[in-house]
């Protein structure tokens, strides 16, 4: 299994704490959009980007690969791409964590 975290090109200028920051947590290969290449498909990929990035998001998946989007970017996602590498988008968001299960969000900030 592989993973994947996107950040936005802002985080490019301090990719040299970023990048070894997002390995250390949860990621074996951190990109950032700005990058020349992404490297082999993964199996998931974070998105904290959405937009029109989300396309080439999706793009960088493995075949049953799964893509979390936690931004407010928006975006659009084709059926027909989730269906050719049987792929699926997965939305998440902290502030219903925080609203539905407060003690669970308090355990992960602690954490952090």
């Amino acid at each position: 299994m592989r993973d994947t975290a996107f950040f936005r090109r802002s985080f490019e200028a301090d990719s040299r704490t970023t990048r070894p920051a997002a390995r250390r947590s949860f990621a074996d290969h951190v990109v950032t959009y700005g990058d020349d290449t992404w490297g082999a498909p993964v199996d998931y990929a974070l998105d904290a980007v959405g937009g029109e990035l989300l396309t080439p998001a999706l793009a960088a998946l493995a075949p049953e690969g799964r893509l979390v989007a936690y931004s407010s970017g928006g975006g659009t996602v084709q059926a027909y791409d989730l269906l050719v590498g049987t792929k699926s988008v997965i939305g998440f968001q902290m502030a219903r964590i925080a609203r539905g299960e407060p003690e669970l969000y308090e355990q992960w900030r602690e954490e952090l």
